[in-house]
C-alpha cells in the first residue's frame, strides 16, 4: 500500500502530497474493537471506533486516547510508565483488536492508553505495528510505502 491513497488522475500533486506529509504525518484509518472477553464485545455484537492513527516510529506501542478504550469498555490489562517529551506519564494497558484495512492488517494488540487531555490524534501506530511491514517514507515524492513482511524478509542477511 502507498501513502496517500490513490486519488486517481484528479489526485494531488508531488507537491500536494509533500505538504500532505509535512503537515499531517504519515497517518492510516483504523478500527479498533473489543477483543471477545471485553465487557464491550457483549453488548453489541458489532462494537467499534474508526479513525486516523499516525504513524510513529518513536512510539514503542500501539497508543489510544483513553476515552476510546473506556467508549469500548476493553479490558484492562495492566498500568505502565511511559516515558515523554518532557517527563513521565502513568498510563493503562488494554486488550483489544486493531485493523487497519489499507495494509490488510487485523491483530489482537495491547494498546496504551494515557490518560492525558485531547490529542491531536486518537491513535498512534508504534513499532510493535510497524514491525509487521517494511516502510519507506519517500519524502521528494510525497509517500510512504508499506509491504507485508514475509518469510523470506524474516531470514537474517547473510554476508557471505
Amino acid at each position: 500500500m502507498t501513502w496517500p491513497r490513490s486519488f486517481g488522475p484528479t489526485g494531488p500533486t508531488v507537491m500536494e502530497r509533500r505538504a500532505l506529509l509535512l503537515r499531517d504525518g504519515c497517518t492510516l484509518d483504523v478500527i479498533i474493537r473489543p477483543d471477545s472477553k471485553s465487557a464491550g464485545a457483549a453488548s453489541a455484537p458489532e462494537v467499534l471506533y474508526k479513525t486516523a492513527a499516525l504513524i510513529d516510529t518513536g512510539a514503542s506501542k500501539v497508543c489510544i486516547d483513553y476515552r476510546i478504550a473506556q467508549k469500548l469498555q476493553l479490558r484492562e490489562i495492566d498500568q505502565t510508565t511511559l516515558h515523554v517529551v518532557g517527563g513521565k506519564i502513568e498510563a493503562h494497558l488494554f486488550l483489544g483488536e486493531l485493523e487497519v484495512p489499507g495494509v490488510d492488517y487485523r491483530e489482537l494488540v495491547e494498546f496504551v492508553a494515557p490518560k492525558v487531555g485531547q490529542l491531536r490524534y486518537e491513535a498512534l501506530l508504534g513499532r510493535s505495528f510497524l514491525t509487521n511491514f517494511m516502510v519507506t517514507f519517500d519524502g521528494p515524492a510525497g509517500q510512504v510505502n508499506f509491504m507485508r513482511r514475509t518469510p523470506e524478509l524474516l531470514q537474517p542477511y547473510d554476508e557471505g
